[in-house]
């Protein structure tokens, strides 16, 4: 499961870096302390067939506002509104589409259209046995991927 995180943080970090964003993935890959976010917005996408579970990217609201305004152009955004949250989701779309077509033809997963919700304290259940997460430092800001993965 630690390879198929990583792959995920590539996956996104790929992506940043097309926006002109610079990303490192971090090698650490390790069970959440707790279910608890430490940041307020987070982004969900299910996996489906060979790869059963979630991809959770979380991240603070300046650093997501950083990242829709670098999607548009460079764009001062000054809130959280529906189209900075359709920008998010399809951000996150993107990375999990990139990662998963790089775990092909191995592993095949499907995707599902990204859910984001936002809020102080929230608890990111990706599974509840086998979960890991690593961060991804990035010019805006730090950003949090955790991988919750079925037994199959």
């Amino acid at each position: 499961m630690e390879a198929q995180l990583q792959t995920f943080a590539r996956g996104t970090a790929d992506v940043l870096s097309m926006m002109g964003v610079t990303a490192t993935p971090q090698a650490r890959c390790v069970p959440p302390d707790s279910f608890f976010s430490v940041y307020e917005l987070a982004i969900i996408i299910g996996l489906a067939r060979d790869l059963r579970g979630a991809v959770v990217i979380s991240m603070a609201a300046g650093t997501a506002l950083a990242l829709a305004g670098q999607m548009m152009g460079g764009m001062v955004l000054p809130e959280l509104d529906d189209m900075v949250k359709s920008a998010l989701c399809e951000f996150a779309n993107m990375a999990a589409g990139t990662a998963v077509t790089a775990l092909a033809p191995a592993v095949t997963a499907d995707i599902t259209p990204p859910t984001l919700v936002t809020g102080q304290k929230l608890a990111i259940m990706a599974g509840q046995d086998n979960v890991l997460l690593t961060e991804l430092e990035t010019s805006l800001g730090i950003m949090e991927i955790r991988l919750g993965l079925e037994e199959i």
